[in-house]
């Protein structure tokens, strides 16, 4: 068997705190344990460095602010207003999120959680960095540098 070697961060799979773009790749209708409808998304996130990670969110009536912010960030705000959200008109949406960490507790892992839903042109999420060149531009009329004449590119 090959096997490709991971660091405890990658195996871990927890995005550190912070704002980041995601998209709700599924939304379904169901009743919380307490008999409560609700809607559950999978939100497939973006990290910081190109990777993403799946997170679970839930919409309910019993959590007022995060329900009418991800209506607002989402564009459904007037669904909200009329009391007609339900999972078809979450999917495929495009969000940004605030992350936090939920601490490991008995037999569940510690896990990334949704804290809030950022209206669309907040805060910047986070990006994977841009890798520019820091080399210093040439002097017209100088000699190439000895130690750049054996670069292939």
């Amino acid at each position: 068997m090959r096997i490709t070697q991971r660091s405890d961060e990658e195996l871990n799979n927890i995005l550190e705190p912070g704002i980041y773009d995601a998209t709700v790749r599924q939304a379904e209708d169901c009743t919380s344990k307490a008999d409560n409808e609700m809607i559950k998304l999978t939100l497939v996130v973006f990290g910081r460095n190109g990777e993403s990670r799946t997170v679970f969110a839930y919409l309910l009536n019993a959590m007022p602010k995060p329900l009418k912010h991800f209506c607002r960030a989402v564009g459904r705000i007037n669904l909200y207003e009329q009391d007609l959200l339900s999972a078809a008109d979450c999917c495929d949406k495009s969000v940004r999120v605030r992350l936090g960490v939920r601490p490991a507790e008995g037999e569940y892992e510690a896990q990334n959680q949704v804290k809030d839903y950022l209206p669309p042109g907040s805060a910047p999420a986070a990006r994977p960095p841009v890798v520019q060149s820091q080399s210093p531009p040439a002097e017209s009329g100088s000699a190439p540098n000895d130690a750049d004449s054996d670069v292939p590119f």
